[in-house]
């Protein structure tokens, strides 16, 4: 499934920093988010960022990285 991060635009986005885009091609368009950790506090106060992996379906690259702690992928929910 292609997922993307800024709402399928041609352009990264620039509100978001840090949030997944192809270095190469320079879009969100064509990511396909292969690993998504959300956000987490543990129970001693230590906070563990959010990170993605991903890959681009249009140039083949992958990149992984801290994302923003708001950002998540377009319909990806948490199994509670």
């Amino acid at each position: 499934m292609t997922l993307t991060a800024g709402g399928r635009s041609a352009q990264p986005s620039p509100d978001v920093p840090n949030a997944p885009d192809c270095q190469h091609c320079g879009t969100d368009q064509y990511l396909i988010v292969e690993e998504f950790t959300p956000l987490r506090l543990l129970p001693d106060g230590q906070r563990v960022p959010a990170n993605a992996s991903y890959s681009c379906s249009r140039c083949g690259s992958f990149s992984g990285h801290e994302v923003p702690d708001s950002w998540t992928p377009v319909g990806w929910f948490w199994y509670a």
